[in-house]
């Protein structure tokens, strides 16, 4: 009777939609986390963006792709979920328990050893699943609970990892004897995951964006299409400022904006508009502007020191700072 019932719950996760972010899996780098215990406690914190995930529903299963395994151990583990408007961490990084305030505890039990295997997917089904709307970007939260100063070695388990989020989209903590209290260090590097039980949106949300070239009163948007998108809404707003959103409505990447203001922070978010008025849900990133440089630190432009001429403590010295920066 086991066996049947074991054989429906696998072939009723394999039937439910998947979204793999990125969607390629690629093998951009590796780590540990988020199930390593090379450390007796650690922790992981992810971001991924509503346009990553591009689909709605309810999260019913989380998988994370294992590259190498060498005699990797049973893993105690947490997993919570929640949605932020945040798209990444402060770069000082947070606490544990401020990113677990306001998230729902979704899994809490023993991960088998033999469940990591190379080259292939560990995937656990949520005790409790997660309704994701698909329009805010979603944390995810791993505990690793191996316990005292951990139960395997730092390449026991080798996951997928990627830098497509971008900097401080994830955060990590780890300590031995007792659970860590302090603030993570942040990263660029995220594990690639599965996410079961989603739809994939219609309209689906641009993807990658980043400000490239970068200068005291300008920047480069480029982004990735995503799918049946005809043009963009790109909104950008310096810190404490007002939002302008660019005009007319883009059709491709890249976007270039201008009449920036120098040593500025400033938000942006790229919306992809389809046919029918649909829209996407938002990428967004952030950037800052250049400072300028002191008003006399050009060569064509440096002012000659005149002579001070000859007087009481010695002979005359000319001097100029003429090609001097």
């Amino acid at each position: 009777m086991l066996l049947p019932l074991l054989a429906l719950s696998f072939g009723s996760l394999e039937a439910q939609a998947q979204i793999t972010i990125p969607a390629t899996n690629p093998n951009t780098t590796s780590s540990r986390k988020p199930y390593g215990n090379y450390y007796g406690f650690e922790r992981s914190a992810i971001i991924y963006s509503a346009g990553e995930v591009n689909g709605s529903g309810t999260i019913t299963a989380i998988g994370f792709y294992l590259n190498a395994a060498s005699s990797a151990a049973a893993t105690p583990a947490k997993i919570y979920l929640k949605t932020t408007s945040n798209s990444a961490f402060t770069a000082t990084g947070t606490t544990v328990a401020a990113e677990e305030t306001g998230a729902t505890l979704v899994y809490n039990a023993t991960i088998p050893a033999a469940s990591f295997a190379a080259n292939s997917w560990v995937t656990v089904t949520l005790a409790t699943p997660f309704a994701y709307a698909g329009t805010s970007n979603l944390e995810v939260i791993v505990e690793a609970n191996g316990g005292g100063s951990g139960t395997e070695g730092s390449t026991a388990k080798t996951f997928r990892h990627n830098t497509i989020g971008g900097a401080n989209s994830a955060q990590y903590w780890e300590t031995d004897t007792s659970a860590p209290t302090g603030n993570g260090t942040t990263a660029n590097s995220r594990p690639n995951i599965r996410l079961t039980g989603l739809t994939p949106l219609a309209c689906a949300a641009p993807t990658a964006l980043t400000a490239g070239s970068i200068t005291t009163t300008t920047t480069s948007l480029s982004f990735t299409a995503g799918a049946s998108n005809t043009s963009y809404t790109v909104t950008y707003t310096p810190t404490g400022g007002t939002a302008t959103t660019v005009t007319p409505a883009p059709t491709a990447s890249p976007v270039a904006l201008t009449g920036l203001t120098p040593s500025t922070t400033y938000s942006v978010s790229v919306i992809g508009n389809c046919s029918g008025g649909t829209t996407s849900a938002a990428a967004a990133t952030t950037f800052t502007t250049l400072t300028p440089p002191p008003a006399n630190d050009e060569c064509a432009t440096a002012t000659a020191i005149p002579s001070i001429g000859v007087g009481t403590y010695g002979t005359a010295v000319n001097g100029t700072n003429v090609s001097a920066t």
